[in-house]
């Protein structure tokens, strides 16, 4: 079986303590020793850890760009005060 609570880490990362590194090698020691049950459960946990790192990467980005939004919004409306502010001298 897979190891204790996984936490989800970037696709890129792959280190040797990573969930979807220790969910790979644990299906290929599963497969290797004849377990396939349990191959595919680790097999079924790697897939669902790379959803949720997918969500997570789409969560993130719609994050920045509201961020970058919102920042170009207020960046605009101090721009329009200031050239009305210069109309009115």
């Amino acid at each position: 079986m897979l190891p204790g609570p996984i936490t989800v880490m970037y696709l890129y990362n792959s280190g040797p303590y990573e969930p979807q590194f220790l969910a790979r090698s644990c299906r290929k020691r599963c497969e290797r020793d004849g377990k396939y049950l349990e191959a595919r459960a680790a097999s079924v946990r790697l897939a669902e850890l790379k959803t949720q790192e997918a969500q997570r990467m789409r969560q993130a980005i719609m994050e920045r760009q509201a961020c970058s939004q919102n920042f170009l919004i207020q960046s605009c409306s101090c721009m329009h005060v200031q050239y009305k502010s210069l109309q009115l001298h």
